[in-house]
């Protein structure tokens, strides 16, 4: 059998604060793509980044005592998903499709496209 090498890689990037939420549509896009894909085509790979705290400490009475504070916490959790892809038409079709589907959450997100060429 003939050693296929890959010709385009998309690497996508959601964070957001509720980790119920990524991981569910992380999981879909996976499954949605591999309904359409064969593993010989598209290649996907998911990624779990560390999380992100951001605590803020906020004095309750800032002139009469000090040493009542409050802190609050932000949490933010991220996932990356890398797809190889072995044709243009699947790239093309596989970009727009994240690109409509992410348009429409309040994800963030940061898709980005390389072109993967070959020693001679």
């Amino acid at each position: 059998m003939k050693n296929k090498s890959f010709k385009y890689q998309l690497f996508l990037k959601l964070s957001y604060y509720d980790f119920s939420l990524i991981d569910k549509l992380i999981n879909s896009l996976i499954s949605i793509l591999n309904s359409f894909f064969d593993e010989e085509k598209v290649v996907l790979s998911k990624i779990t980044f560390p999380l992100k705290k951001n605590i803020i400490t906020v004095l309750k009475s800032p002139h009469v005592s000090k040493k009542s504070r409050e802190q609050f916490k932000k949490s933010i959790y991220s996932f990356g998903l890398s797809i190889k892809i072995l044709e243009i038409n699947d790239f093309k079709f596989i970009y727009y499709f994240l690109m409509n589907s992410l348009k429409k959450t309040n994800f963030k997100f940061n898709l980005k496209s390389k072109v993967l060429y070959e020693r001679k």
